[in-house]
């Protein structure tokens, strides 16, 4: 896929304007668990993370984002084609938020040379990835200056060191963390830094701090993603100060909280660098050390179920409901007849939002071909975004009597019969829209098992049946398998049986009286069975060969005896000179065909070939 840096910053802005709406509902969530120990606050940051990391979620009724303008389980409150539209919009959940923001944006001109939003959108692309690499050389640069202030430091026992040119203590490493103390720390003052230090390494905090820097770093213009960077810190010492009450009892907090006030006092805490985090706001964590109270059992087990279902929530985006004709879709397709009704705004509008891109350009041209060429993105947009959905609304737009015999209804003609494919029962290319349409009947499909051997030959029937299971990925939209095995050589050993085959796998689909190849390859292959008492087979590895430069070497390699491992000579060249020329197992691909459709009684099929042509099979 063509890397469009527009296109990824869309893409950003649309999980940060979703991260700005779950940070506000944290941020209110934190009021009422105020009194509460701070490691549900904190777990709920991971939440604001997933968003501001993950374009995608699932959708469920428990969804807290409900009144938040999403698409299915994609936030998309900006469109990826906002440049093209004729009114640039951004949706949201606030109206008065949206108005003034809508109001502000240029209105997009498809038929001029230089869209004004496009413009906008490259100065913003630019001026965004600055921004960024300005951030990460800010968190290199902290990094290297501490690393030389630690450079002297005195290893005192396992991964903690003393140095003498530091003032705080902090943790420092990804992979492997260490604790770094200034020197002259009493013996109390020690014990209760190093427990939560080494708290901070056993929760994978160390790992934690800097991932969340890193989203700052994309995210860098949202300021709600730096207060929830800074509140999340907060979060983090606080509740790892409660771990070590917790653990060590709470007739320490008089003792922890004056480790945290002599720390405090005359010294410089460590910041800058996300790789090194120190102690900082200990105002704060001295008041929050003094207040803690352990909640009991029932009260942690009743806020730590609300905290998930929160999180649920906030992860989940609302159930849409879909319209009546994506439902009846498929119903469609297979018998028009069936009518579904009016397709959906939100189909409806992006295909004409794309064909109104394809119309703007060549103007000076009555060839729908010159259109299409000059604006391919689009066009191919509707069949790979659209698919069934915008070739619902298409036939909706012909029944209607909304697509007439013009440029626009050429394209429309176009991209249903892409859409369509063998469905398409007109064959009569030069007919134009209207008359196309009238005659079009939709074409059933026929749903046929996979091709099973019926021969006698033991070896051919493990094969068949392994290369059949092995090649179900081929199929589509209720396809059915047809292979054609060429054995080079079966080799048994002790209690094992190698076959070496090389194989032509392809998927088929029948639309009334026609079917047409999906898919198909050519792969030779290493079947290893094992052979059990009773003299049946069980398969035991299943090798083929790679693409590219590895695939003589590949083929070399498994060309061994199934036990001793030893290399079967000349076997490899013999399945390299056949695979030059492989007619046979073309040949016997198609016979396997025919023979397949008269068993299930398919009389009178022909086979639409890859290059157009209709060829009769039975």
């Amino acid at each position: 896929m063509e890397f469009n840096l527009q296109n990824l910053l869309i893409n950003i802005v649309n999980m940060s304007l979703t991260g700005t709406y779950v940070i506000l509902f944290v941020l209110l969530i934190r009021f009422p668990l105020k009194r509460l120990p701070k490691i549900f606050s904190y777990s709920l940051w991971s939440v604001v993370i997933f968003r501001l990391v993950c374009p995608y979620s699932f959708s469920s009724a428990f969804s807290l984002l409900g009144s938040f303008s999403f698409s299915s389980n994609k936030t998309n409150h900006i469109p990826i084609n906002i440049g093209l539209t004729e009114q640039t919009t951004i949706g949201g959940s606030i109206n008065g938020v949206n108005n003034i923001m809508n109001n502000s944006l240029p209105a997009a001109t498809p038929y001029a040379s230089a869209n004004p939003m496009q413009i906008i959108l490259s100065i913003a692309s630019v001026i965004w990835i600055i921004g960024l690499l300005l951030m990460v050389i800010y968190s290199i640069t902290s990094y290297i200056v501490l690393k030389k202030k630690i450079y002297s430091a005195i290893l005192v026992y396992d991964n903690v060191f003393e140095c003498e040119n530091i003032k705080s203590p902090f943790v420092l490493g990804i992979l492997k963390p260490k604790i770094y103390l200034p020197i002259g720390l009493n013996e109390n003052e020690k014990t209760y830094i190093l427990k939560h230090e080494q708290t901070h390494i056993k929760r994978l905090d160390h790992l934690v701090k800097p991932f969340a820097f890193l989203v700052l770093c994309i995210h860098w213009f949202n300021p709600f993603v730096w207060v929830s960077f800074i509140l999340m810190s907060r979060d983090m010492e606080m509740s790892c100060d409660e771990k070590v009450i917790k653990e060590l009892g709470n007739k320490i907090k008089r003792e922890y909280s004056t480790s945290l006030l002599t720390m405090a006092v005359n010294r410089r805490f460590v910041s800058g660098s996300p790789l090194a985090f120190g102690e900082s706001n200990v105002k704060s964590r001295i008041k929050n050390v003094l207040n803690y109270k352990k909640p009991s059992f029932w009260v942690a087990i009743a806020v730590a179920i609300l905290i998930i279902v929160i999180g649920i929530g906030l992860i989940s985006n609302p159930q849409i409901k879909k319209p009546e004709s994506v439902l009846k879709s498929e119903s469609y397709l297979n018998n028009r007849t069936e009518y579904i009704g009016d397709a959906s705004k939100e189909t409806s509008f992006s295909v004409e939002e794309s064909l109104k891109v394809i119309l703007s350009s060549p103007l000076s041209s009555s060839n729908p071909a010159d259109y299409i060429s000059a604006h391919k993105k689009e066009y191919a947009n509707i069949i790979k975004y659209g698919g069934t959905d915008a070739l619902d609304y298409m036939l909706q737009e012909f029944k209607n009597g909304k697509a007439k015999n013009d440029l626009r209804g050429q394209i429309m003609m176009r991209l249903c019969k892409e859409l369509l494919g063998p469905k398409n029962n007109v064959t009569d290319e030069s007919l134009p829209p209207i008359e196309w349409y009238s005659k079009l009947d939709i074409k059933e499909q026929t749903i046929l098992p996979d091709f099973s051997y019926q021969g006698n030959d033991p070896i051919l029937k493990l094969v068949y049946k392994t290369e059949i299971e092995k090649n179900q990925n081929m199929k589509y939209n209720g396809g059915f398998l047809i292979v054609a095995p060429h054995v080079h050589g079966s080799y048994e050993e002790g209690n094992e049986l190698k076959v070496f085959v090389t194989t032509y796998a392809s998927a088929y689909n029948l639309y009334g009286k026609l079917v047409t190849e999906g898919s198909g390859g050519i792969v030779p292959s290493a079947i290893t069975y094992l052979k059990h008492s009773d003299g049946s087979y069980s398969l035991k590895k299943y090798e083929q060969a790679q693409d590219g430069s590895y695939f003589a070497p590949s083929i070399k390699k498994f060309c061994t005896m199934p036990v001793s491992g030893k290399k079967i000579k000349g076997l490899a060249d013999s399945i390299l000179q056949h695979y030059s020329n492989y007619g046979d197992i073309l040949k016997l691909n198609t016979e396997n065909l025919k023979a397949h459709l008269v068993s299930k009684k398919q009389i009178g099929v022909s086979q639409k070939t890859n290059w157009g042509n209709i060829v009769p099979l039975t």
